[in-house]
């Protein structure tokens, strides 16, 4: 850093960077001009029929049983308890009448706005159930859900302060480990993403 910098800036101006470069995990779009108008517009919609039939699509594609909560806090919650293709309970939401959200463990996302994630949204659903999405439970509270990439994972979003999803070293991993039944056209069970 060069002189003119006062000591400890030099930091703040990495965590903006970083933060900056970060804009597109779940984030809203930037400030500018058409995406800020079509914000706009996505918070004045409620996408709540859309978020159910999305959620119904997830859960008859794989076969799930779920519970649509009642009397939350936010305006869709469905549940996906423990079974077969489940490995740990599941929750999907709708908040904020745009903001798609899914939760494991103590992971929850929130994914915004609703026209521009809901494709890749259902996406990492799939990919969840398959065993081909994981949360990498970092130091701290920060976690970060990932996609396995060919060999490698990556980062799809970052949560509780995660702001630098460039770490290496997660504490573990939270990742659907399916029971598939043995038998004509049965699946193999997903993989376990250690060594």
């Amino acid at each position: 850093m060069g002189d003119w910098i006062e000591p400890g800036i030099g930091l703040v101006l990495l965590v903006l960077i970083t933060i900056q470069a970060l804009s597109g995990y779940g984030s809203r779009p930037g400030l500018g001009g058409e995406d800020r108008k079509n914000a706009q517009q996505s918070r004045d919609r409620d996408y709540t029929a859309e978020a159910q039939a999305l959620f119904r699509r997830f859960a008859e594609r794989h076969e799930l049983t779920y519970e649509v909560a009642e009397g939350v806090p936010i305006e869709v919650c469905w549940t996906f308890p423990e079974q077969p293709k489940l490995s740990l309970p599941l929750i999907l939401g709708l908040q904020n009448r745009d903001e798609l959200n899914f939760g494991v463990g103590d992971f929850w996302s929130y994914f915004f706005p609703f026209e521009r994630v809901a494709a890749g949204f259902e996406e990492v659903l799939d990919a969840w159930v398959a065993g081909t999405a994981r949360v990498a439970v970092m130091h701290g509270r920060g976690r970060l859900l990932q996609i396995q990439d060919g060999d490698t994972w990556r980062a799809v979003y970052g949560a509780n302060g995660c702001l630098f999803p460039f770490r290496r070293w997660p504490r573990g991993f939270l990742q659907n480990q399916a029971r598939i039944e043995a038998g004509p056209g049965a699946s193999a069970p997903a993989r376990s993403p250690l060594p």
